[in-house]
């Protein structure tokens, strides 16, 4: 039984640990190799080869995925990747896929004609989000790619128990297993990357790559009512260059672009207090403990105190005056007053970073990995 043979599938995200998507399936890689030796995963490549013993797998398009006809570009190389991986499933004898994405619907017939065990890696319907944004053909057809995935899986992993509800009709099936963190890197990160910070007094920031969900500008406007502090913004994300030009000209805001992990965990380091700015006005916000960030595991690794948008959809595990303070989203009045307020009370500050310190370590990859079931649930398929 322990012979199972298991292959991870991330078509269209790149081997690197930046993003949380790619971070999160090299993770798992990296906790079911022990267990289970005959695993490999994989992803878009770059061109670029060697990686460890070559259990990870690239596949790099014909055509840069940028510019003008993404779509087209996008599906020449879903195609590609559909043939590598169906060539790998056959090669290696795979038992096993944790999948994520509905363009995995390509591959999806054979892998039932084969009778492998299928596990969807699901992080909300998108089809939702794409409602909401006003996209409602692309949402229907993703919310029918979406049900027959979710139909067809034998397991599906969840990682918050806020995302259950929308598939409430699996839920026997769903398997929970949150975002981690990999504490000792962060804490034996020492990197000078070059980047040179104002002399300011404090240090407020966000580490992290941001969809529309975050309000970037909630923490950018906050510093000006902060004397003596400057608003590090680590990562890109949404309308990233839009908000580069608005506060081009404030020097208590830096925005350093995607930079290496080891350079944002020093300067994660750095920060005072690592703020997570979700927007109220997302739909997802007001699903109750919806959302399950990297980012809060990392400032929580880092033992900082955090301050976070008080909504129904913030991590449920996460106690406010022990864990974070609440703050409005929206208002960068309110988020100043809430930062100061940690900053005039140092001992709270302080036990509150020891708190986070303290609750990180129930969130370690190898834990958590372990806790799910995962393993058994592989085992026994």
């Amino acid at each position: 039984m322990a012979g199972k043979k298991i292959l991870l599938i991330l078509w269209m995200y790149r081997a690197l640990s930046t993003e949380a998507p790619p971070s999160r399936f090299l993770n798992l890689f990296d906790n079911l190799r022990p267990s289970f030796p005959d695993t490999w995963v994989i992803m878009q490549g770059n061109g670029e080869h060697g990686h460890g013993d070559g259990h990870i797998r690239e596949v790099t398009p014909w055509i840069p995925i940028r510019g003008r006809f993404r779509l087209g570009k996008g599906l020449i190389f879903r195609i590609k990747a559909a043939v590598a991986t169906v060539t790998l499933i056959l090669a290696k004898k795979i038992d096993c896929v944790i999948m994520r994405g509905e363009d995995t619907i390509l591959i999806l017939p054979l892998l039932k004609v084969l009778g492998i065990f299928v596990i969807y890696d699901f992080h909300g319907l998108k089809s939702l989000e794409l409602l909401h944004e006003g996209r409602r053909f692309r949402a229907a057809l993703v919310r029918a790619l979406e049900g027959i995935l979710l139909r067809s899986s034998d397991r599906i992993l969840v990682v918050s128990r806020g995302m259950v509800p929308q598939i409430r009709i699996h839920e026997k099936k769903c398997i929970y297993l949150p975002n981690g963190v990999n504490i000792p890197e962060i804490e034996r990160s020492t990197r000078d990357c070059g980047i040179t910070l104002p002399p300011h007094r404090h240090v407020i920031g966000f580490l992290g790559n941001w969809e529309q969900c975050m309000r970037i500008e909630d923490i950018c406007d906050a510093a000006r009512y902060l004397e003596g502090t400057i608003a590090v913004i680590i990562g890109k994300g949404y309308q990233a260059d839009a908000y580069r030009a608005k506060y081009r000209d404030r020097m208590e805001v830096v925005f350093t672009g995607r930079i290496e992990r080891e350079c944002a965990y020093t300067l994660l380091k750095q920060f005072d207090v690592g703020i997570v700015p979700y927007d109220r006005d997302s739909y997802m916000s007001g699903i109750e403990d919806f959302f399950s960030n990297r980012k809060v595991f990392e400032y929580l690794a880092a033992g900082r105190p955090i301050i976070l948008s008080d909504i129904a959809g913030r991590p449920g595990f996460l106690r406010e005056n022990t864990n974070f303070i609440g703050y409005e989203s929206g208002n960068p009045r309110d988020l100043a007053d809430k930062i100061r307020h940690l900053f005039e009370n140092p001992d709270l500050a302080r036990q509150m970073g020891e708190n986070n310190a303290r609750l990180a370590g129930e969130y370690s990859w190898g834990g958590l990995v372990e806790a799910s079931g995962l393993a058994d649930a592989i085992r026994n398929g």
